[in-house]
């Protein structure tokens, strides 16, 4: 006879947000450095950029002698730093900025899109269109033969995995790093199936100018 049928059952999910511990300021006897917050990030929700940087003297609590603003945006589908700035305490005087630059920009963070399966086997971005994350394997087996295994495209890619990174930043004189990067190289046996491609993590090779 036909064996009984799988019986099937709604699946439902919650998710939950926590905030991690935030410093707010440090006081000691020479004065007090307070830190302030923006609003929620909507790269990582229930979490919040630094905002400011401000520096004070310990009896006057109420007038910065000088504050630090930090300016960010999402261009790379993340939270970057665009640039830091000195102000005097009250604003009115700009001083030192310092400008960040980064490499175009990573796939949708969303959990029900594929951006979050798009990584190599480090967990780099590899620009590859997966469906799920566990990688694909080709297993040789004995007495059924070769037996593909359904999964993703872990390969490393040189070229998608430097998306987002940061590669200069500007400094108030005009001067400016900037950051060359390669992928490292590794040795395996030739056809071993749990290697995609030969590549992959990431090395910083800087270049001062």
């Amino acid at each position: 006879g036909s064996g009984s049928p799988v019986p099937s059952r709604d699946i439902q999910w919650s998710t939950n947000y926590m905030r991690s511990p935030r410093l707010t300021s440090i006081t000691s006897c020479n004065g007090t450095i307070a830190f302030g917050v923006g609003s929620d990030r909507t790269d990582l929700p229930g979490e919040a950029p630094l905002d400011n940087i401000k520096i004070f003297d310990n009896g006057d609590l109420a007038n910065p002698l000088t504050k630090w603003v930090f300016y960010t945006d999402y261009l790379t589908n993340r939270l970057t730093l665009d640039s830091i700035s000195q102000f005097s305490g009250n604003g009115s005087t700009q001083g030192q900025t310092y400008k960040f630059q980064y490499n175009g920009g990573l796939p949708d963070m969303s959990p029900n899109g594929t951006g979050m399966n798009a990584q190599d086997l480090w967990g780099y971005y590899n620009g590859a269109l997966n469906s799920v994350l566990p990688q694909g394997l080709y297993v040789n087996t004995f007495g059924y033969g070769g037996v593909s295994i359904f999964g993703a495209d872990r390969h490393a890619d040189d070229h998608y995995m430097q998306m987002g990174n940061l590669t200069k930043i500007t400094y108030p004189t005009g001067g400016y790093t900037q950051f060359d990067y390669e992928a490292n190289q590794f040795y395996t046996t030739a056809g071993d199936p749990s290697i995609p491609t030969a590549g992959g993590g990431m090395g910083a090779g800087f270049h001062f100018f």
